[in-house]
């Protein structure tokens, strides 16, 4: 293509210029360079370095710079590149069309070397004319870069992405291979020459980002027992083989970066942070988000496993300071409880150790308590509903093995006893008078926040319900029912709950319980003066105060001879020491032990008293009939108690019933195994 400069261009040049210089000689200057410096077409498929300039080019070029003609010269040039990248389209056109069942990495990988060739052809005659104006070299390398932007293949960016992809997993190093025909130029550093790496920047970090999330995946999902922190192994890892990659590419990609000198198999991880130390920041942070996003998905099943997910919970604290997803979190936690305890499904036991697992596990995270006010709310609401809830977290503070009992067993002796419950104000508002320090709620705090109770499992449960009489009430009952089945009067464990929980409901509430207690205390004095007048009777009543004791379930019946026998023995002996006082025999509140012999075996158990009056019967007659045994034994109503005492007999292979209504002792297992009920049929 050839090049005309006007007159008026001529003159515009020379404009200001010394008037010995003539427009004749600036003239022949700008053809001699413009014949030098024209863009070759079609390039040579490798680079060949251009040679020196001839004489008459140099002399030129100083008859240019001397008329500071520099500006119109490179805008000539700018023409003539433009004027030819439109070669260099048609070209990526036609290696794509012919590559069709290529891969696009493999695409890129010849795409950007012949672009490559072509920009270092095109630059090397402005490389020997100016090889110190590296302002020369970066108006050119601009220019390309910009008209080489139109001519990019839709494809490129996957392409480019699955090359970072494979290096950074290993399945292929020819990122940084140099090229056999121009061994200082690897694809990394072509891509930086023409300036894509740069423009790529995203895509780069992109397959980084990609590499964090397919590691906590891989390691992380599910993966809680270990106590070892999950968060500084990724952080370990991250440092060690994705900023290792990102100084590899950089120190490729950027000639100011100084080359490494330290081994590869051992990286000075303290130069490799400081080199990446801007893109670091934000991939640690993608870590902490990623890792927060996981863990928070997980909670629910991370608190179950608590205390043993204690290091997953450290984590997750230290993330959630670092990208602020309390709210994701309250979200997805609420979400999850109503999906996976809040229904009719779940056991109300199980509800209440979740939620205690839940408080715990949320001081972990949030020690002032904002996460527990907004998660534990729907649990609260939803336990208030529930008709059992109340026996369930008093069956937990009384019954041993329990996660309540527990509690209150590292209840120390500091703790101030009459928190919360002991006077006759609202909960909350009585536990206003009892703050010592106040600091102000926190920024996230909901409205009418107070987390007064966030460091009492027991006080939080009970604070359900605004009233405590139904905790009392239920509370007298369930102690009532374990006092009843104390064996040798032995109640220090009960004592023991009882005075702690006289500090959560108030001495005055559970003064019944301290009555209880004492019935049991006198049983055993009362009964260890009986025995010593009759040692041979084998009874050992506890003798209640009846106004002091909840209502008991009554199943009236006659004792059996020998044992009423027994009772009486122990009435007499006991009217002679309390003179003023009778017994009112609770039957079916006793328990006997009994050895049932028989031919081919001998049963040592402990049953009811009315299944003990059972056997006794069919040790005097083998056969009885349903109606024949409630006579016998005065039941009037409750005839239900009576089957289930026969079935118990029946499960032992020790009756059957042989007929309807008819039952019949059977001495040994054969005989009763082989004994076969026959249908009767109505006449």
């Amino acid at each position: 293509m050839s090049y005309q400069i006007s007159l008026e261009e001529l003159q515009a040049a020379i404009t200001h210029r010394p008037p010995s210089l003539s427009i004749e000689r600036l003239s022949k200057a700008f053809e001699t360079l413009h014949t030098f410096l024209q863009p070759v077409w079609p390039v040579p498929i490798h680079y060949v370095a251009c040679p020196s300039a001839p004489c008459n080019v140099v002399e030129a070029l100083e008859c240019v710079i001397e008329l500071n003609a520099q500006e119109e010269l490179f805008d000539w040039y700018k023409g003539q590149i433009q004027w030819y990248f439109k070669h260099l389209k048609d070209e990526t056109t036609k290696i794509t069309s012919l590559s069709k069942d290529s891969h696009a990495h493999q695409l890129v990988f010849q795409l950007v070397k012949r672009w490559h060739v072509i920009f270092l052809t095109w630059h090397d005659p402005l490389r020997v004319l100016t090889p110190e104006d590296t302002s020369a070299y970066n108006l050119y390398s601009k220019y390309f870069h910009n008209c080489l932007l139109s001519c990019i293949p839709d494809y490129f960016p996957i392409g480019i992405k699955r090359i970072f992809t494979m290096d950074l997993n290993g399945t292929s190093t020819r990122l940084f291979e140099p090229s056999p025909n121009y061994p200082h130029s690897s694809l990394i550093q072509q891509l930086a020459t023409l300036g894509l790496l740069k423009r790529f920047q995203p895509i780069l970090f992109s397959v980084g980002y990609d590499a964090i999330d397919e590691r906590i995946e891989k390691v992380c999902r599910g993966e809680w027992s270990d106590q070892s922190s999950s968060l500084e192994g990724m952080i370990g890892w991250f440092r060690q083989v994705i900023g290792v990659w990102l100084v590899k590419v950089l120190e490729a990609a950027d000639q100011s970066i100084t080359p490494t000198t330290t081994p590869a198999d051992q990286p000075d991880l303290t130069r490799v942070i400081g080199i990446v130390r801007p893109a670091m920041s934000r991939f640690e942070y993608h870590i902490y988000k990623s890792l927060s996003d996981l863990r928070i998905n997980e909670l629910f099943d991370i608190i179950v496993d608590f205390p043993e997910t204690m290091p997953v919970l450290e984590d997750l604290r230290i993330c959630m300071n670092k990208t602020d997803q309390r709210s994701y979190l309250v979200h997805k936690l609420r979400a999850a409880n109503t999906r996976r305890l809040l229904h009719p499904g779940a056991d109300t036991q199980d509800i209440i150790t979740q939620y205690i697992s839940l408080m715990k596990a949320l001081r972990v995270l949030d020690p002032p308590g904002v996460l527990l006010s907004c998660v534990a709310q729907p649990v609260r609401i939803y336990l208030r509903s529930r008709e059992d809830t109340i026996r369930c977290i008093v069956t937990s503070l009384v019954e041993p093995g329990h996660t309540l009992g527990d509690e209150l067993d590292q209840i120390s002796d500091n703790d101030n006893p009459h928190q919360g419950l002991s006077s006759g104000l609202p909960i909350q508002e009585e536990n206003d008078y009892h703050l010592t320090d106040w600091f102000p709620d926190p920024v996230d705090a909901p409205i009418g926040f107070k987390n007064l109770l966030k460091d009492d499992i027991i006080e939080s449960l009970v604070t359900i319900y605004q009233n405590r009489d139904g905790f009392v009430k239920e509370l007298q009952s369930l102690l009532a029912s374990r006092l009843l089945a104390v064996k040798s009067f032995d109640v220090t464990q009960e004592l023991t709950r009882i005075e702690i929980l006289k500090g959560k409901f108030g001495e005055a509430n559970l003064q019944p319980c301290d009555i209880m207690l004492k019935d049991l205390s006198d049983s055993k004095r009362i009964d260890t003066s009986v025995h010593e007048l009759i040692p041979q009777a084998p009874i050992h009543p506890i003798i209640i105060s009846r106004l002091f004791w909840p209502n008991l379930a009554t199943t009236t019946f006659k004792f059996s001879p020998q044992l009423t026998e027994l009772l009486k023995i122990f009435e007499q002996t006991y009217t002679t020491q309390k003179v003023d006082r009778r017994l009112c025999w609770l039957p079916q509140l006793g328990s006997v032990e009994i050895d049932v012999v028989l031919q081919d075996r001998t049963l040592s158990l402990e049953v009811s008293t009315l299944q003990a009056s059972i056997i006794e019967l069919f040790g005097i007659s083998d056969t009885w009939t349903f109606s024949k045994l409630r006579i016998k034994l005065k039941i009037r109503s409750d005839f239900n108690s009576l089957k289930n005492s026969l079935n118990f007999w029946f499960n032992l292979h020790v009756l059957k019933e042989i007929q309807s209504g008819v039952w019949k002792l059977f001495e040994s297992e054969h005989s009763f195994n082989s004994f076969s009920v026959k249908s009767i049929r109505n006449p």
